[in-house]
């Protein structure tokens, strides 16, 4: 929620998490919708805005409620659209699923998208005027000089995020069996909350030496980046997101391998090494052609950081979200 509040013409107050926590029972929603809610109430005024994080799905129901009390109050909001699966979401939803997401859509002053290809497509089918706003990586989190990649002769594989399978852990494991059985120098580390399906089958694959940190503090997951030479994003989701890891992958100048899944060949294309397909094959395939020519590897590794320098830095992209804010609160919204 925004308030005006000088010197500068906005200040952050809140922005409510809408998503329901995993595990979280379905007969909470009302409760967590009337602290929603009463953050909209008890909000310091005058209250210009409020910038709404839509994770849809599960959480249409609250964002739809907050919507529409922005609407009773007559406080123009700004929807946040953040994953990569919305446009399919979007075309395969029920009749009243979707028009209730279509009203939020036309309701909001502004729509904002992670992804360049779901602003387009809004605005070609829907003529909503989404803008796009990437995620990004705040200044003071992007190294000034990259440590060096492939230091001796192991490639050094690294995964941070949720370790269950349609990650692509189960087979980022499998693909590092096959180049060891090769007779390749390759560890693999993880860092991330492990699944009991990730877990049993690490257990059972000793011979890798996988490592496992589970969750860290974020210092120490940048450190991780910054000792690894491969970031392995195999992801199986369709509609995968811009991902802090992505972003921070790039920043320290990491080479990346990835499947082309949701946003990752807009954020990517050019900059890294992408799976033919999903499964423990393409990505053995692919890690094998970082390995085979490192110089090759580290030339995309510098076109990823340099894109990211360029359109996801806070230098660039916050002026993007100031110029959101001022037509949000703008009378005439333009």
């Amino acid at each position: 929620m925004l308030s005006a509040l000088a010197p500068s013409p906005y200040e952050v107050v809140e922005v409510p998490l809408s998503a329901r926590a995993s595990g979280e029972r379905t007969w909470h929603l009302p409760g967590r919708l009337v602290g929603d809610l009463a953050r909209v109430a008890r909000a310091p005024g005058p209250l210009h805005g409020i910038h709404l994080v839509g994770q849809y799905r599960r959480a249409l129901p609250r964002e739809a409620a907050i919507a529409m009390v922005a609407r009773a109050r007559r406080v123009p909001f700004l929807y946040h659209i953040k994953a990569g699966s919305f446009v399919d979401f979007a075309t395969s939803a029920s009749g009243p699923i979707r028009a209730a997401t279509l009203a939020m859509l036309h309701g909001a002053r502004v729509v904002l998208t992670e992804g360049r290809e779901v602003a387009e497509w809004l605005n070609a089918e829907h003529g909503i005027g989404a803008r796009w706003f990437p995620n990004f990586v705040p200044a003071d989190a992007v190294p000034v000089e990259p440590p060096p990649l492939f230091p001796g002769p192991t490639l050094r594989v690294l995964f941070v995020g949720t370790c269950y399978a349609e990650k692509g852990v189960l087979d980022l494991l499998d693909a590092v069996d096959q180049l060891q059985r090769e007779g390749r120098r390759v560890t693999v580390t993880f860092v991330g909350s492990p699944s009991e399906a990730f877990t049993a089958k690490a257990d059972a694959m000793p011979h890798l030496g996988a490592i496992r940190l589970g969750v860290l503090p974020h210092a120490q997951v940048v450190a991780q980046m910054a000792s690894c030479d491969v970031f392995a994003m195999p992801t199986r989701h369709p509609g995968e997101g811009h991902t802090n890891a992505v972003n921070e992958a790039m920043a320290a100048g990491r080479a990346i391998v990835c499947t082309r899944h949701g946003f990752l060949p807009s954020i990517l294309e050019g900059a890294a090494v992408f799976m033919e397909g999903h499964g423990p094959t393409p990505l053995a395939a692919a890690l094998r052609t970082v390995d085979d020519d490192r110089a090759a590897a580290a030339g995309l590794a510098r076109r990823a950081r340099a894109r990211l320098l360029a359109e996801f830095h806070a230098d660039v992209a916050r002026p993007r979200l100031a110029a959101a804010y001022d037509a949000l609160t703008s009378a005439d919204g333009a």
